[in-house]
């Protein structure tokens, strides 16, 4: 026959074995899980630190490319207005006249004809040309682009040459070059020459600015690229304009900027060859590969084809990394140089075939969780020797007094157990539950009290939450309705006065350009009066479409009200906005719009003045579009 034990003696005799164990197990596994959680903290950390490097890269990386594509905008923007003026050269040469007095020329020993006076631009035909009363005409008459040239070279931060060179052989440049007949060969080639053949009908049909590769210029000894733009008369191309920029000019001041980590930049072109780096690799012992292989790769010709292979030789293998990740922008890439382990992004300068890249060590970026791993550890060990004394001293305690307190406490425990267990079931007991033992007789009642308690908070709680986040959404909407013009789409002031406060913070804090336009349609209320407010209305709708689609994604645009609109650049210097104002106010003038009402606006340009408050800038700008209206309308006035 079995035996029944009391629930006293059951607690007394199996404690130790169902109690002390299952305690025991719980901390050897909350060790586990400390150790555990410290290995997955640490790398989590490390994911955490390497995604906020990834981000920080990334806004370097593409802050730095659009710098530089803006440059090369820049220039190509330039090249654009000369292609212009020398097409319009060729067609109607009388149309010009000499920027100053009527050149002479000579013909020197080894057979170019050359200009022998300095004024201007530098003349050279190539011997092998057949100087006849046109050449010499044509000569002459491309003095009128010495002007252009001159001023495009004294006042483009980037641009220190401007050339022309023609099919029959002929090239003029600016600055004037002295003994042009030695610096050059006597029987170049110039249909066949890169600044020539790279812009050609063949390899350039669509008739827009190119830009060269890499290569080290003969008349500076600076390593360049040069942008370069066809000149047709109708469908004959008379020859090729182009642009020299140093490469220093457009990116030294960009890449030896300090970054966090000591995070290093450096710059390849479309055949891999690094063309500029920052001083911290030229500086680094450990990037002895990378170097070597710069400036090896830097002394070949810009017509030299420069094969993939070459960057995959074994003494270069921080190249042969780099070059595996080209073709994954603002993706981390992690490789080895000289034993350091480093990590690497990269992205595409759009508008040209170059790569800014840049890499940082991998033990300055987690030296302090590193650090931190370590100290976890010695605190986990220490740990250790503390639970197993506290819990000995437990455990010691735990039986001597289950002893005492199992006859008081096993039956109503028991009874209190049974109940608690049908908490959140529908047959739940918030019955009272009566016994010889007062404070259990307390506890049975606050169980009922908490449990109806629990009942009623849930349902208040849930209908609070319901009613709070459709007012959240409410609000949101109203919001975002409320900064839109319903006209136009474009953002309206308000948005405008929430967006130019974080702007100017923000262009204080990192030093960043900004720039505001500000622009009206001329004359627009003879549009409503001849046409009436709906063909009006239909005006603004196209209008403010040449404007948002022609700006760039940063850019804010806004109506300001009637007629008037703003443009809020970020990262936008004066000329670059200037530039912007000026290609909106070309395709506004040459747009035809639903009434077949020619239209035109007038822009007002101005940049953030170091302590400018939002008023300040607005008024600077509405003061500038004011002169362009009383200097005729159908223009653009910048104010620095």
């Amino acid at each position: 026959m079995k035996t029944h034990q009391d629930l006293q003696a059951l607690i007394s005799n199996y404690f130790m074995r169902t109690a002390l164990i299952p305690v025991a197990v719980i901390g050897i596994a909350l060790l586990i899980l400390y150790f555990a959680f410290n290995q997955y903290a640490s790398k989590k950390n490390m994911s955490t630190l390497k995604q906020e490097i990834e981000h920080y890269s990334q806004e370097v990386l593409i802050d730095e490319s659009e710098q530089i594509r803006e440059r090369l905008d820049s220039v190509m923007s330039v090249a654009k207005i000369l292609q212009d003026e020398h097409e319009l050269l060729f067609s109607n040469p009388d149309a010009f006249g000499l920027p100053a007095e009527r050149p002479t020329f000579s013909v020197a020993e080894n057979g170019v004809f050359y200009k022998s006076d300095s004024v201007g631009s530098s003349l050279y035909y190539s011997s092998t040309a057949k100087i006849t009363r046109l050449q010499r005409k044509r000569a002459i008459a491309s003095e009128a682009m010495d002007s252009t040239f001159t001023s495009t070279v004294e006042h483009h931060p980037h641009i220190v040459a401007a050339y022309f060179n023609s099919r029959d052989g002929m090239n003029r440049h600016y600055p004037f070059i002295d003994k042009v007949y030695e610096r050059y060969k006597n029987d170049l080639p110039m249909q066949e020459h890169d600044l020539y053949s790279l812009a050609d009908q063949v390899h350039n049909p669509e008739r827009n600015p190119v830009w060269t590769g890499a290569y080290l210029d003969p008349i500076t000894d600076a390593w360049m690229v040069s942008c370069l733009v066809p000149v047709y008369e109708e469908d004959f191309l008379e020859g090729v304009t182009g642009l020299d920029v140093p490469i220093a000019s457009v990116v030294d001041d960009l890449l030896n900027r300090k970054h966090h980590w000591d995070a290093m930049l450096f710059i390849l072109d479309e055949r891999g060859v690094v063309i500029a780096m920052s001083e911290a690799i030229e500086g680094s012992p450990k990037l002895e590969g990378l170097k070597d292989y710069v400036y090896t790769e830097a002394t070949k010709s810009i017509s030299q084809s420069v094969q993939e292979d070459d960057l995959l030789e074994e003494e270069h293998a921080f190249v042969h990394e780099s070059n595996a990740s080209w073709k994954r922008d603002l993706e981390i890439v992690e490789l080895i140089s000289d034993g350091e382990p480093y990590l690497m992004m990269q992205q595409s300068v759009r508008g040209s075939d170059w790569k800014v890249m840049a890499f940082v060590e991998k033990k300055k970026v987690f030296k302090t969780i590193y650090k931190l791993k370590d100290r976890a550890k010695t605190v986990g060990y220490s740990a250790v020797a503390f639970i197993l004394f506290f819990y000995f001293v437990f455990f010691y305690y735990l039986s001597i007094s289950s002893r005492k307190i199992a006859v008081q406490i096993a039956t109503p425990i028991k009874r209190l157990s049974e109940k608690t267990a049908t908490i959140g079931t529908t047959r739940m007991d918030n019955e009272l539950m009566q016994s010889d033992i007062e404070e259990i007789d307390e506890l049975n009642q606050n169980f009922v009290k908490m449990v109806d308690e629990l009942h009623s908070r849930t349902k208040v709680s849930i209908a609070d939450e319901i009613e709070s986040q459709m007012q959240a959404k409410e609000v949101k909407l109203y919001h975002e309705k409320s900064l839109i013009d319903p006209l136009t789409g474009l953002y309206n002031r308000y948005k405008v006065d929430e967006v130019i406060i974080d702007e100017i913070a923000r262009a204080k804090r990192y030093e960043h350009a900004l720039s505001v336009i500000s622009l009206d349609i001329d004359l627009f209320k003879s549009v409503n009066d001849m046409h009436g407010h709906i063909a009006g209305d239909t005006i603004l709708v196209d209008f403010a479409w040449i404007l948002k689609s022609n700006a760039r994604t940063t850019d804010i645009v806004a109506r300001m009200g009637g007629e008037e609109f703003v443009v809020i650049s970020s990262n936008t210097g004066l000329e670059a906005a200037t530039v912007l104002a000026v290609k909106l106010r070309r395709l506004i003038d040459n747009r035809r719009f639903p009434i077949n009402h020619h239209i035109t606006a007038s822009f007002g340009v101005t940049t953030y003045r170091k302590n400018d408050t939002p008023t300040d800038l607005f008024e600077r700008a509405d003061k500038a579009l004011a002169q362009a209206k009383d200097e005729g309308r159908n223009q653009v006035i910048s104010l620095p």
